[in-house]
């Protein structure tokens, strides 16, 4: 596994999923936002979907501009 995915899976791995949660739909019903995950080049990102070893599925994820977001 490269750096990249091991480091995007390490930082999905120490989540607080609460806190996530109330970030993408907030307990108040406003409207959520993207979780921000970690820093990422594209590559990273890149190789993460690629990647069989994903902690999170990427169809949840999304990079945006040197970060990965968790979205859904």
């Amino acid at each position: 596994r490269s750096s990249g995915v091991r480091r995007i899976n390490n930082a999905v791995r120490s989540l607080d999923w609460t806190l996530v949660k109330n970030v993408l739909n907030p307990p108040d019903g406003s409207d959520g936002v993207p979780f921000e995950l970690c820093v990422a080049t594209r590559d990273d990102w890149t190789r993460y979907v690629q990647s069989e070893q994903q902690a999170l599925e990427s169809r949840w994820m999304a990079w945006w501009d040197g970060r990965v977001f968790i979205v859904e």
